[in-house]
């Protein structure tokens, strides 16, 4: 009797969190995505340029979180090298409370998500939480374990900024040409 609880709360409890906005299996996909094409400057996620001030760029991103309000790449041009950060925008709630709510329910979704590339080893996604405060903005970097030479500097980072609501976004960038 006590597995067949166990077995209905577990069915509810996944149906409900896949009811949820934004969050689903598509978007640890979505993100595998494009961590895996980090080290590709994002050319197979990359759209269609939307602007270009100086010596950056912003383009669409093909690689979209079902639901999110945006999803963009940026290209700054540097002499050395290059750096792309892919960014969507998930959430934009005016309470801080479910600011809140929603920023430790995105940490919590993308915390310990398994990233495998085809023939590649796996890796995990891992951050340690930090509560938000007001007033003011909160980062979170996640970075993948086991580090290995090829994705040491990958980092993907889930941050609660206020502007006139709160706006809760991903990024992914390669934290050694920051």
């Amino acid at each position: 009797m006590k597995q067949l609880f166990l077995l209905v709360a577990l069915i509810k409890f996944n149906g409900s969190a896949c009811a949820q906005n934004v969050f689903s299996n598509e978007v640890n996909s979505t993100l595998q995505s494009v961590i895996l094409d980090l080290n590709n400057n994002f050319r197979n996620i990359k759209g269609e340029q939307l602007s270009q001030k100086g010596s950056q760029s912003e383009y669409n991103s093909k690689a979209i979180i079902p639901g999110s309000f945006s999803s963009s790449i940026t290209e700054n041009k540097r002499p050395a090298r290059s750096t792309y950060i892919w960014k969507t925008t998930l959430y934009s709630i005016k309470d801080f409370n479910e600011a809140k709510l929603k920023f430790r329910e995105v940490f919590e979704q993308i915390n310990n998500s398994i990233i495998k590339g085809a023939n590649e080893k796996p890796y995990i996604l891992s951050g340690k939480y930090e509560e938000p405060r007001r007033p003011g903005s909160t980062s979170i970097q996640l970075s993948l374990l086991p580090e290995t030479p090829e994705m040491k500097s990958v980092t993907v980072e889930v941050s609660l900024q206020h502007n006139r609501d709160w706006i809760i976004t991903l990024r992914v960038f390669d934290k050694t040409t920051r």
